[in-house]
């Protein structure tokens, strides 16, 4: 029986006409519904494009759940007290706020592949099975700092161990590691990529990436979280404009 999370998932990602987790095997029937609404949706845009113009609200809706779907369902008005907090920084606040989410700890196990979901992260650190510098933390947004080591508690570190092996040897994550597929990549200080919206090739295309700003030892399950990256890959374009609207208000 499915879980309330994977059918939100599901959800998600037939509404968006997109797959946000490649490396899990589709079923070709749920490849075809993919196709079929990234085609409908893309129709739909070209359609009201042409006949008029959106209201801000519903690009800031569509913003606000994507961003919530791709860091794992967390609430608005968590973005929205983040993003404010981000203006104190130095730098632009969109850069700002992309970087603080990819150092909260459960993103980090996440891009790791230490799990397989972001959901399955915040079990993990909840169950108090993680540690930053030899103390357990319960908490998955925690903020990670460069030089911090996170490492998994002994007594689970073996399961754990042939969880992750399990994941990086099936067939998908095996098909995601070696096919070269259309990624939307940019330096934080240009997320959105000038290319246009390809949504049908990205259904059916895999995407896997090794994060350069985490040091990962799969031997002793040790993670050095280095620095901010520098790159982040999403499998959809961020509206970044919109998003930054979104979190404003």
């Amino acid at each position: 029986m499915a879980t309330t999370s994977s059918l939100l998932r599901v959800k998600m990602s037939r509404k968006l006409g997109v797959s946000f987790w490649p490396w899990r095997r589709i079923h070709p029937k749920q490849l075809l519904t993919l196709e079929k609404n990234a085609k409908m949706q893309y129709r739909q845009t070209t359609n009201l494009q042409k006949k008029k113009k959106r209201s801000q609200f519903a690009y800031q809706l569509k913003a606000k759940q994507l961003i919530s779907t791709l860091y794992g369902n967390l609430n608005t008005q968590y973005f929205k007290t983040l993003y404010k907090k981000c203006k104190s920084l130095k730098g632009k606040n969109s850069i700002n706020f992309f970087s603080t989410l990819e150092k909260r700890l459960d993103c980090i196990l996440y891009r790791a592949c230490f799990v397989t979901s972001l959901q399955e992260a915040k079990q993990l650190i909840s169950h108090k099975k993680i540690c930053i510098n030899n103390n357990i933390i319960s908490k998955p947004g925690y903020v990670v700092e460069p030089g911090d080591i996170i490492s998994v508690v002994s007594n689970a570190s073996k399961s754990q161990a042939q969880t992750i092996t399990n994941f990086l040897k099936a067939d998908p994550t095996q098909q995601a590691m070696h096919s070269v597929s259309t990624r939307f990549s940019r330096k934080i200080p240009n997320i959105i990529t000038k290319q246009q919206n390809r949504t049908k090739e990205l259904g059916t295309k895999k995407l896997f990436y090794k994060p350069l700003h985490l040091e990962i030892n799969y031997h002793i399950l040790h993670i050095v979280y280095l620095f901010a990256p520098q790159q982040l890959y999403f499998p959809v374009q961020l509206p970044l404009q919109n998003i930054s609207r979104a979190f404003q208000s």
